[in-house]
């Protein structure tokens, strides 16, 4: 209520109405003694004067809402919320094969361990053989680009 405003009742057609800015003079009664549209849309608890008791159960307050295929639930997804997929790293066969690394040593640097320099040179100088030889039926380029890592190792071996 607002300050300095004073409930007045005021008798209208036998109700009871109240002077206090909030509620209109004549209870929300028409000239006539018949209840107004305002008062008959079915707002209040019901009872004498508003429509009845089932008036509320009647009256639709909002409009059903039907489910959206892109918000499941009624929850739609944010775009700075969605899990973005990591990217897909290619694993490099001709440097570093996954499959060289098992035990956390690359095989080429046991076998460099084991074998003398000359024994180790004979042996990258194979492998430049084994893979200019079957490029062309069996790795394609992927075998050319081994040969050339091999090629390359052998070359920093004898170039030092």
């Amino acid at each position: 209520m607002r300050a300095g405003a004073r409930k007045e009742s005021v008798e209208s057609r036998g109700g009871t109405a109240w002077n206090d800015g909030l509620h209109s003079v004549n209870g929300g009664r028409l000239g006539d003694g018949s209840i107004s549209e305002t008062q008959n849309a079915g707002i209040g608890t019901g009872g004498a004067g508003r429509g009845g008791a089932d008036v509320i159960g009647q009256t639709t307050w909002f409009a059903p809402v039907e489910e959206v295929s892109d918000c499941p639930g009624g929850v739609c997804p944010v775009p700075w919320a969605v899990k973005e997929e990591a990217p897909v790293v290619k694993e490099d066969q001709v440097n570093h094969p996954s499959h060289y690394t098992d035990g956390g040593i690359e095989t080429i640097e046991a076998i460099e361990a084991q074998l003398s320099q000359e024994e180790y040179e004979g042996y990258l100088r194979g492998n430049c053989v084994k893979y200019l030889w079957r490029w062309k039926h069996k790795g394609g380029v992927e075998d050319l680009k081994k040969c050339k890592w091999y090629l390359e190792r052998l070359i920093l071996l004898v170039d030092f």
